[in-house]
């Protein structure tokens, strides 16, 4: 009878006592009584599996269940032997499970008449018990003893077979050592007025996955994100190995000028830093001149000669230019070099096209506009800006010019609306051809048809020798010496207002004669001179 013991850590008296209980349970059929023979049977046929001329008896430990076990226990020998027949049997010791076992050890009694010949690994010798040390078997791997001896004595060959192992937790844990690198990508040169991409690759050339990788910029002044941020902020999350992120984030600049900076890779507590990248943003700049006269007169026209140019390094993008003269004057119209010269500049006439010009319905203190257009890199424009004077005393004109992505630029020049009087002197006679003996009447009128007061307004009339003198009378009085009447100085003669005066005098003689009026006045560095003919018969 053969008999397997199977088991963990075990004592040299546990395992004396498993060895002993073994050889009791399952002792010489001969020693034992029918009903105990009769189980003894039973249980070796559950564990034998018979085939050709060997029987193989396995267990599996601790459950007896391959599939819920840890470790597989089988004695391969044959059937039957020959008294003092050397023979061969093997004892194969199987892990079931996926985890490395160490310390196996097999422990086999044998009864004392069977001598072993030959052992394979070698066993240590205790009294009737081999240990054979196998050490570690790997998962589902499986190790052999190979037994040789010769049997001497009839009957059966009783074995018992104890296996112990150490039980044995195994943890793995990956070693990683994942490295970034980032690289930043962006233009050498760009427009203000359009968005900056800004090209970050990070890669991981590492072993391992990096885990929560970031990348960020801080943006130097003058540029910012498209939602006004001056960090540029990218999540891109885990980078396993090998592998790389290409990100494209977008910046605008307030400003021309040339930007540089560094991108940086953050993951597991460590960073990396790109190298320095420079971008030359270009930007379009305006410069405004304006020409206009000094002083003018109210009511009068002026010409206002504007000029804009692009002196920056980028397109001017809808240029526009605007005149404003504080209220003060009506802008007529407005055109440019080459719209002036494709036909007249006047509010009242067929305005060339691109012609701006005061309608009705605006105000005279809006500002008048005029759009450019695009305006190359050192580019200019001019303007003319037809104004009339409004108002008297110091006038501000301002020109301003503005384009897209352009810091508006301006200039202005003062001039004086002064105003100007202007005195029309006018002389008639009532009635011409006057018989001698009766009286003619001459009506003197001054009136100031100009935009501000005259002053010290004066008439000095002369009668023709043929008249006398009879009386005078109007805005002013009247001294007589002779055949010269002088009136009285009118001191303030106010726009649009009038002087009047009649002098009436009596024919002495018939005559084709002339009635004489001179006017002085602050405003007139010559006299005035104005006659008047009568006839008389």
């Amino acid at each position: 009878m053969k008999c397997v013991l199977a088991g963990r850590v075990l004592g040299v008296s546990m395992l004396a006592a498993l060895i002993a209980g073994c050889a009791n349970g399952y002792g010489d059929g001969d020693r034992s009584a029918d009903g105990e023979g009769r189980v003894r049977e039973q249980k070796i046929r559950d564990l034998r599996e018979e085939g050709g001329e060997g029987t193989r008896v396995a267990l599996a430990y601790p459950t007896g269940n391959r599939a819920t076990s840890t470790i597989l226990v089988e004695r391969i020998s044959p059937a039957e032997v020959r008294l003092g027949q050397p023979y061969e049997y093997q004892i194969k010791v199987t892990n079931l499970t996926n985890a490395t076992l160490s310390g196996v050890v097999v422990r086999e009694k044998l009864p004392g008449d069977f001598s072993v010949t030959k052992a394979e690994p070698q066993a240590r010798v205790d009294g009737d018990v081999r240990a054979f040390e196998i050490g570690e078997i790997g998962p589902k791997a499986s190790k052999t003893i190979r037994i040789s001896g010769t049997p001497s004595k009839t009957g059966s060959l009783d074995s018992c077979v104890v296996v112990a192992y150490t039980p044995t937790l195994c943890s793995s844990t990956s070693v990683i050592n994942p490295i970034l690198k980032i690289v930043k990508e962006a233009a050498k040169d760009a427009d203000v007025c359009e968005p900056i991409p800004f090209r970050y690759i990070v890669s991981n050339t590492g072993v391992g996955t990096e885990r929560n990788v970031r990348i960020e910029q801080k943006l130097p002044e003058g540029l910012t994100t498209e939602d006004g941020k001056n960090v540029v902020a990218v999540v891109v999350g885990d980078l396993p190995e090998g592998t790389s992120k290409d990100v494209t984030g977008r910046v605008k600049a307030v400003r021309g000028g040339t930007f540089g900076g560094e991108a940086v890779a953050r993951g597991g507590g460590k960073e990396v830093v790109s190298e320095r990248v420079v971008t030359v943003v270009k930007a379009p700049k305006l410069e405004v001149s304006l020409r206009g006269p000094g002083s003018e007169y109210i009511n009068k026209r002026a010409t206002f000669v504007a000029s804009v140019k692009n002196v920056g390094d980028a397109p001017a993008r809808r240029t526009v230019m605007k005149i404003d003269a504080g209220g003060r004057a009506d802008v007529l119209a407005a055109a440019t070099s080459e719209e002036k010269s494709g036909g007249s500049f006047d509010k009242d006439s067929a305005a060339p096209p691109g012609t701006i010009s005061r309608s009705g319905a605006r105000s005279a203190a809006d500002d008048s506009v005029k759009d450019l257009g695009t305006l190359a890199p050192g580019e200019s424009r001019t303007v003319e800006f037809s104004l009339r004077m409004a108002r008297e005393g110091e006038m501000k004109v301002t020109a301003s010019a503005s384009a897209e992505c352009a810091a508006a630029a301006d200039t202005s020049i003062v001039t004086n609306v002064g105003t100007l009087p202007a005195l029309r002197l006018e002389v008639v006679d009532l009635e011409d051809a006057i018989k001698v003996g009766e009286n003619v009447i001459y009506r003197i009128t001054v009136k100031n048809q100009g935009s501000g007061d005259d002053e010290d307004v004066r008439i000095v009339a002369t009668l023709p020798d043929e008249e006398t003198f009879v009386r005078a009378s109007g805005s002013s009085d009247a001294k007589v010496e002779g055949k010269v009447i002088t009136f009285e100085p009118v001191l303030r003669l106010e726009p649009q207002k009038t002087a009047e005066w009649r002098v009436e005098a009596k024919a002495s003689r018939p005559g084709d004669v002339r009635f004489e009026v001179k006017m002085t006045s602050k405003s007139l560095t010559k006299p005035a001179v104005e006659t008047e003919p009568t006839r008389l018969y």
